[in-house]
């Protein structure tokens, strides 16, 4: 069952947007039998929390990114999943907790910590360590839009029109179809 829940998310091979299409359902079917023969699997729990979290169900990805991190209290990709859901639902400061550990654990999705520690202190307001950790992803992650979509974004609010366009401009470059890039760089214009 695993294995079909992976196909039905594409992870098997990149989807190909004119031939396949994401099948959540399916792949939670398959996934929550998986879950049902082999709970101590980390592996079977993290795609549940994904999979929820891509389908915004937050209460339930939490519930699985939990479920994986007492599986496997140091699973990287568990930590950083488990703070960006609860940076969805407003939990700011608990996913800032969990962000510096990543950060301290060093190495392994340093670039996608800083972005979502940015993305944080963004919606507290301190857009000084926002800046900051902005930075320190866009070195990071120098083709990410979303990264300098937010990086725009922040530079707007400080009034830095300049450096606000340049950032959107980028982002663009990297996805020409960003709306907050897009939307952003008409209120620079």
């Amino acid at each position: 069952y695993f294995h079909l829940g992976e196909l039905a998310v594409g992870a098997e091979k990149p989807l190909d947007a004119e031939k396949d299409f994401f099948k959540p359902f399916e792949a939670e079917k398959n996934f929550l039998k998986a879950y049902e023969g082999i709970p101590e699997s980390p592996q079977v729990t993290i795609y549940l929390g994904a999979l929820y979290m891509a389908i915004e169900e937050y209460d339930k990805s939490l519930a699985y990114y939990d479920k994986t991190l007492s599986l496997a209290p140091a699973y990287r990709d568990a930590l950083l999943g488990k703070a960006s859901c609860l940076s969805y639902i407003g939990r700011y400061h608990e996913a800032i907790e969990i962000l510096n550990k990543l950060v301290a654990m060093g190495f392994y999705l340093m670039g996608e910590s800083h972005y979502w520690l940015a993305w944080n202190y963004h919606e507290l307001k301190d857009n000084e360590r926002a800046q900051f950790h902005i930075e320190e992803s866009k070195s990071r992650l120098p083709s990410d839009s979303a990264v300098f979509s937010l990086a725009g974004t922040i530079a707007l609010e400080k009034n830095e029109l300049h450096k606000s366009e340049k950032e959107f401009i980028e982002s663009l470059r990297f996805n020409g179809i960003n709306i907050k890039a897009i939307l952003g760089l008409g209120q620079v214009y």
